[in-house]
């Protein structure tokens, strides 16, 4: 079941993250960024509409088509491993050139350690640390989720994937220091459990879009009084999931391209940003010079973003699955 909602809500959480982390390189050169800073700050509520989006995507498509642990964890290792890979070990790569032409880089040294850690996901669980490619950080939450919602597999109940995937999550943040963020994906799930059992109307759909994006609004001019940033934006991404997916789709096979190039979006940005950059100081440092910036970081980096689905990952996966991997 495509729901093309789904895809524009995924199209912006890109969006949301790709300026986040363009505007971060310049805050982290010393740049003043004036009148972006709330945008910069906002951003981050991108990786928490990906989580939800996550969540409720992974439910529904175990409801339309129930699989096994081993299937199950095959088809999200196919759909995620491949591109993470390959932008780890580009980037590993750029690291040895750079460092044997001396050329400065941003790059931290890359270890043995931290290279076996960022291919198997667990620098964050094992190491304490950041991946090699840091945005990775929250696919190594995404491959918890998958592996804890394999293990609900065991027992065949629909109900059950729900009961021990928040318990397990729970136990995680309790005793191994998990992000609270993964609680976000059980939102996802149980607003899919809602979207397959109920329908409410048209107005109260966007009523709940609404209220998710006053929510975002919001947390742009200051934070609430004892809730941390990332709560709110749960809050508000379980909203606006919510009514998106309850809405009338829309018919537009442009959001449902741009939503499945998300993932590659996503992972070009770590190369992109930092090219523009570089670009950028040679020019002024203007608001006008810095918006220009930002735009040409989205444009650019949306565009190589569906260039590398269409012509790299998505034959990889095609590949894959016909070859039973």
């Amino acid at each position: 079941m495509k729901l093309a909602n789904l895809e524009i809500v995924r199209f912006n959480a890109a969006l949301l993250v790709v300026a986040f982390h363009s505007i971060s390189v310049l805050k982290g050169r010393g740049y003043n960024i004036g009148f972006l800073e709330d945008i910069y700050f906002v951003g981050q509520a991108g990786v928490d509409l990906f989580f939800v989006v996550s969540g409720f995507v992974i439910y529904l498509s175990l409801s339309n088509s129930p699989k096994n642990p081993v299937s199950f964890l095959k088809s999200r290792i196919r759909r995620i491993l491949p591109s993470y890979w390959l932008i780890t070990l580009l980037t590993v790569g750029v690291w040895l050139i750079t460092r044997e032409l001396q050329i400065s880089t941003s790059l931290k040294p890359i270890k043995i350690d931290s290279l076996i850690q960022s291919l198997s996901f667990t620098s964050g669980l094992i190491g304490n640390s950041e991946p090699i490619v840091i945005p990775g950080w929250t696919l190594e939450l995404e491959m918890l989720f998958y592996a804890v919602v394999s293990a609900s597999l065991l027992i065949r109940k629909q109900f059950f994937i729900i009961v021990f995937s928040l318990s397990a999550l729970l136990v995680l943040i309790k005793f191994s220091g998990v992000s609270g963020r993964v609680i976000e994906f059980i939102i996802g799930m149980l607003i899919a459990i809602y979207f397959l059992k109920w329908k409410v109307r048209k107005s109260i759909s966007l009523g709940m879009v609404s209220i998710g994006l006053v929510l975002l609004l919001l947390s742009m001019f200051g934070q609430i009084s004892g809730v941390t940033s990332w709560k709110l934006w749960a809050i508000s991404s379980g909203a606006i999931v919510f009514g998106a997916v309850q809405l009338p789709q829309t018919k537009s096979s442009i959001s449902l391209s741009l939503g499945a190039a998300s993932y590659s979006v996503y992972l070009v940005q770590w190369f992109t940003i930092p090219a523009i950059a570089a670009v950028f100081r040679l020019v002024s440092k203007s608001p006008f010079s810095i918006s220009a910036y930002l735009f040409i970081c989205l444009v650019v980096t949306q565009t190589l973003g569906f260039a590398y689905y269409r012509w790299l990952e998505k034959p990889a996966i095609t590949w894959l699955k016909l070859h039973n991997f």
